[in-house]
């Protein structure tokens, strides 16, 4: 399927926010970042610019095509001004199941019918986050759960019970444009697929450490 998103709205420019807005820059989206501060605003430029003047130095951008990605992000303190036009909402707020409550129950309100929204979000559950909100925009959620959106390319995925085949194909279109490989979960559960593997993994590494079994070099050197 072909991506059809164009406009990208990033609510929260925080650490993962401002590398979100970056990696759909870099891929020719027309962003626009939102925070309630200007002062947030302020330090997310200075990432994009950073970044983008990394990517020069090693080759992978011209400085025009720096200053161009740079151009394709706008910011505002407005919530609804930053929705308005969007194809695409990533809710990047701290985890707390209130506030991302809130913000969705304004994004359903503020966003064009076919606007499509996820969570990026590592421990909760789009069924919860979403309860609020309309049945029809319920079918158009999904979460999301990004590592290093501008050092790889690693990316978790995952449906709920409302999630539309749809929204599926256009959730994906979209993400493999940008260079990510989803890994998918098709079933909610906290802590999707892999981070519940590799979390388990840490706990077993930390039962033999503690335990006397194993010293940590041991893991280190193994791995």
């Amino acid at each position: 399927m072909e991506d059809k998103i164009k406009n990208v709205a990033i609510v929260g420019v925080g650490t993962q926010g401002s590398m979100i807005a970056f990696r759909n820059a870099l891929y020719g989206k027309s962003v626009t970042g939102y925070s309630r501060t200007e002062a947030s605003i302020h330090t997310c430029k200075n990432k994009i610019e950073k970044w983008g003047q990394y990517y020069v130095k090693t080759g992978r951008l011209t400085p025009d095509e720096a200053k161009e990605l740079a151009g394709r992000i706008r910011y505002t303190t407005d919530l609804r001004k930053c929705c308005q036009d969007a194809d695409l909402v990533v809710e990047n707020v701290p985890e707390k199941l209130e506030l991302k409550q809130e913000i969705f129950k304004k994004l359903d309100e503020y966003c064009p019918e076919d606007t499509l929204l996820n969570s990026n979000t590592s421990s909760l559950l789009m069924s919860d986050i979403a309860a609020g909100i309309s049945d029809e925009r319920k079918t158009k959620t999904f979460s999301v759960d990004h590592d290093g959106p501008v050092r790889n390319s690693y990316l978790e995925m995952m449906w709920n019970p409302w999630t539309s085949e749809e929204t599926k194909e256009k959730a994906l279109a979209h993400y493999h444009k940008l260079g990510f490989q989803p890994v998918i979960t098709e079933k909610e559960i906290k802590g999707y697929s892999i981070n519940r593997v590799w979390r388990a993994v840490k706990r077993e590494c930390l039962y033999l450490w503690a335990n006397g079994y194993c010293d940590p070099d041991e893991f280190d050197r193994a791995g």
